[in-house]
């Protein structure tokens, strides 16, 4: 039964490569946007520093321990140890005094215990960016491809129009990183700055439908299955206030509509929101619906009257080095409390091939099972010492109760850093999180940047 063996990638937190990741914001961040959660600042426009070259690279080293529930396997489940070793780059340079080339790579190499040397199948290819930019101060033309990161919630980014089937590998499950760990979108962007806003807009063209099946693929299938094109344009109204408007157009759905808003409430607590209306049909509709094998990751043809998808949330800065936030989530597409407990208690092979197909692509495509959500996180610098951090989060599915509890703990050395990340999915049989193949995950990583 593969589908389970999908749904692993759900409770394998990984670590993250660096503490800074995994720090709160300082109190004297005043700024509405430097209070929001991490990636989450409007606008996303990736705008050109100075002119010199940036050259990062990091080797990393990972061993775990996954703790398996035996009902979610048709046969023995895999050995309980696993390793994995990763390498990334990320290179920023001026080739003119107006073109700048942008590449990030990563590659992940994963094996468990017994299994022998890894093959094919372990070795995961992550293109992340690779882009030329061409212009001046304030307007820039991108050509190539580009991971737009869009949305001022931290868990559940209902505006993030290019998260669908963009996670190759999942080196950490931080949902900032799962952002930043991702495929692109191969088009053009152009973009248009002011002191207090922007405009972007893109257009990534279908370029590919059927799997290539080599190793280093670039995915293009992925990516680039259908044609998207959508613009952006944000506004920031005062030293609290930024909001930003967002319309996106695919064949399949037609056009959505959306919005981000955040604003800053005292002086430590940043409130935020952000929502999308979309034509998209139902998650039954979208998992369900015949697929071609040839194009695997092509946009189904269903849509349905506009439904809305939501995030509303609060950050707090409690003190210098802890931070905490919540977050309440909605998604009109997804299954309803009494769809949900239909479809999770499948009484034939057929409901449990259905109910496995279900989980198997909101997993691929970074959706919501079920139609509300909890979240809480919290970020504390310093716990034990300088250049420690440690950081927890925990969501918790409204509609059956289950909850999946992230905790990572952080030391910074000179020129590595050392993590240790426990994760844990709680929940009755034919719940969401109390479905995922592993109750609980222990894993340990050394990552080197270079």
């Amino acid at each position: 039964m593969a589908a389970p063996r999908i749904l692993m990638a759900v409770c394998m937190g990984c670590l993250a490569p660096s503490v800074a990741s995994a720090q709160a914001p300082s109190a004297d961040e005043t700024a509405a946007l430097d209070l929001a959660p991490p990636e989450s600042a409007m606008p996303d426009t990736d705008a050109p520093e100075p002119a010199n070259m940036a050259l990062q690279g990091m080797l990393e080293w990972a061993l775990g321990h996954d703790s398996w529930r035996p009902h979610t396997f048709a046969g023995p489940p895999p050995s309980h140890a696993r390793g994995r070793f990763s390498a990334a780059i990320y290179v920023d340079r001026p080739l003119t005094d107006q073109v700048r080339g942008v590449f990030a790579d990563r590659i992940d190499i994963g094996w468990r215990a017994g299994e022998g040397t890894p093959d094919a199948d372990a070795i995961t290819h992550t293109l992340k960016e690779a882009y030329l930019s061409i212009g001046a101060k304030d307007a820039f033309l991108d050509v190539g491809r580009f991971n737009e990161r869009i949305g001022v919630a931290y868990a559940y980014n209902p505006t993030d129009i290019a998260r669908r089937y963009a996670v190759v590998a999942r080196p950490s499950d931080d949902p900032a990183l799962v952002r930043s760990d991702r495929l692109g979108k191969v088009g053009i962007r152009a973009q248009r700055l002011w002191p207090d806003g922007s405009v972007v807009a893109v257009v990534a063209p279908r370029l590919r439908r059927s799997p290539s099946g080599a190793v280093l693929s670039p995915y293009i299938e992925r990516s680039n299955s259908d044609t998207q094109a959508w613009v952006r344009a944000s506004r920031r109204f005062g030293e609290a206030t930024q909001a930003e408007a967002l319309v996106h157009y695919d064949p399949a759905s037609g056009a959505a509509w959306g919005m981000n808003l955040s604003t800053l409430s005292g002086e430590s607590t940043v409130i935020y929101a952000e929502a999308l209306a979309t034509r998209e049909g139902s998650l039954a509709q979208r998992a369900l619906a015949p697929r071609d094998p040839n194009a695997p990751f092509a946009l189904p043809d269903v849509h349905d009257a506009y439904r809305l998808r939501a995030s509303l949330g609060a950050s707090i800065t409690l003190t210098e080095k802890f931070s905490t936030a919540l977050e309440w989530h909605y998604d009109g597409t997804a299954y309803d409390r009494q769809a949900w407990d239909t479809l999770a208690n499948p009484q034939s092979v057929d409901q449990l091939r259905r109910y496995l197909q279900v989980r198997a692509y909101a997993v691929e495509a970074q959706d919501n099972l079920t139609r509300q959500y909890a979240f809480a996180r919290a970020a504390w610098r310093e716990p034990f010492g300088k250049d420690t951090a440690l950081t927890a989060f925990t969501r918790a599915n409204l509609a059956d109760h289950s909850r999946y509890t992230w905790l990572q703990f952080a030391r910074d050395l000179e020129h590595c850093s050392l993590t240790v990340t426990f994760a844990h999915a709680a929940g009755d049989r034919h719940t969401e999180f109390g479905d995922v193949p592993a109750r609980t995950s222990l894993q340990v990583a050394l990552s080197i940047a270079l």
